[in-house]
């Protein structure tokens, strides 16, 4: 049981340290000096220290003696010839490994002084996320808490930091090296519960944010069932976003999720000087029947590096064997029509004719004329036995001339085809033990975007 500390006497307190008190000191004749509860008692053994709020745990390799002190059976301890300043209290049980970090204790430097009486608690635990590159240290000023980043750790999306006292920790700081005493707040104030983990995301660097919302309810877009792993796509115009506040390329934009963590996202076009950009990015899952569903993005860190990955954003776990964006920009190169899967069904335009760059329903598409065409080589896994859904943003200038085929499995039409039939129709077909089974729907408008 932890016990409730009452306010002790003066008299009391010297008489005690004068007789059974480990005491640390510099010296001088000022003494300061306190009591620690613990989780089971008297924090006896606990050690304790007086952290200057100026202290920079980079800089030392351990910490002095003269600040530290071991408390008596009885929880108490005490500090000899401090200087006067502003401290932070620390101290940690080496049995029960319980904690506390009591921030702005001000010795005036003459005479006795007690500090306010604290109690240990179990530590808690804080999970970082935070994306890329970022070899160096984690601080916090005025503590001994510090966390070398290992060269293992470097890219990896969270990192833990354990045993950290209960209550509000001063902001988290990164210094890629120990010559770095200043750091970079990466992370706000820190609310740190016993027993529990904390999580944080690091976007203290980014000057902007923005937050978006999914109507997944009856008056949007009335989703049934919940989807996971979905890449939703985000627009921005020059009438809805200020491109002069991001970087030239797009570099330093970050998505995160409700709870701070990042978000795989793909920027399929970022064009600042049009006022333009579309951006896939991948949600966990997107709940059905939801007004509340969001995430954020973050932009406005000049020192950002570009994160913009498609194998992950569209990689395991949306279950899409194949997704071909068609942008002109590599096209008359062999695979340069991008899968943006991890799978690498690169397509490649056959000559002698290349499509056309052109703007697409989505940022850059091919416009195929005639006899033009991009052709994917043949895979087992494009073969599902189960279940397949294709799907393509078209727009038409006819629908006249014979089939005109917008995506096909296997030449002659063996497998499955989605394409243009007659004057008046698309078509599903499918090939089943030789046989062909076919839907056909009315062909959309003429010179429109449409979602086949």
């Amino acid at each position: 049981m932890r016990r409730i500390l009452g306010v002790l006497t003066l008299a009391l307190l010297t008489a005690c340290f004068e007789k059974s008190t480990n005491v640390a000191g510099g010296g001088g004749i000022e003494t300061t000096d306190g009591q620690i509860a613990a989780v089971t008692g008297w924090g006896a053994g606990a050690r304790v220290r007086l952290v200057p709020a100026d202290y920079l745990p980079l800089l030392h390799d351990s910490f002095p003696d003269s600040l530290s002190a071991i408390a008596n059976d009885s929880g108490r301890y005490a500090f000899h010839g401090i200087p006067a300043g502003s401290y932070n209290l620390e101290a940690v049980s080496p049995g029960e490994g319980s904690r506390l970090l009591a921030l702005r204790r001000d010795i005036a430097g003459v005479g006795q002084q007690t500090l306010t009486p604290a109690s240990l608690t179990p530590p808690g635990r804080l999970r970082l996320m935070w994306e890329g590159s970022h070899h160096g240290y984690l601080f916090i000023r005025g503590t001994t808490i510090l966390r070398r980043i290992l060269p293992a750790e470097t890219e990896m999306p969270v990192l833990q930091l354990d045993s950290l006292p209960e209550g509000t920790l001063p902001p988290l700081r990164w210094a890629q090296s120990k010559t770095d005493t200043l750091g970079i707040a990466i992370t706000d104030s820190l609310h740190i519960a016993s027993d529990s983990v904390t999580d944080v995301s690091v976007y203290a660097a980014w000057a902007h944010a923005g937050r978006a919302y999914l109507n997944t309810s009856a008056s949007g877009i009335a989703l049934s069932g919940d989807i996971a792993g979905f890449p939703v796509l985000v627009r921005l115009t020059a009438s809805t976003f200020d491109f002069s506040q991001a970087a030239a390329d797009g570099g330093d934009v970050r998505f995160s999720d409700r709870d701070g963590a990042e978000l795989d996202f793909q920027i399929e076009r970022w064009n600042a000087p049009a006022g333009l950009a579309e951006i896939w990015v991948r949600l966990p899952r997107v709940r059905a029947n939801d007004t509340g569903e969001t995430f954020a993005m973050h932009w406005g860190n000049p020192a950002a590096g570009s994160r913009s990955s498609g194998p992950k954003t569209f990689g395991n776990g949306t279950g899409l064997l194949a997704d071909w964006h068609l942008a002109g920009s590599a096209s008359a190169l062999p695979g340069g029509y991008l899968d943006a899967t991890p799978n690498g069904f690169h397509g490649s335009a056959l000559p002698p004719a290349t499509p056309t760059a052109f703007e697409g329903g989505i940022a850059g598409c091919a416009k195929l004329e005639g006899a033009q065409r991009i052709m994917v080589p043949d895979a087992a896994a494009l073969n599902p036995t189960g279940a397949i859904t294709v799907s393509a943003w078209i727009k038409a200038d006819a629908w006249s001339g014979g089939n005109r085929r917008i995506v096909q499995k296997g030449i002659g039409m063996t497998q499955y085809a989605l394409a243009g039939f007659g004057a008046d129709s698309v078509e599903w077909r499918l090939v089943l033990s030789g046989a062909q089974f076919s839907l056909r729907a009315p062909a959309p408008t003429l010179a429109d975007w449409h979602l086949i």
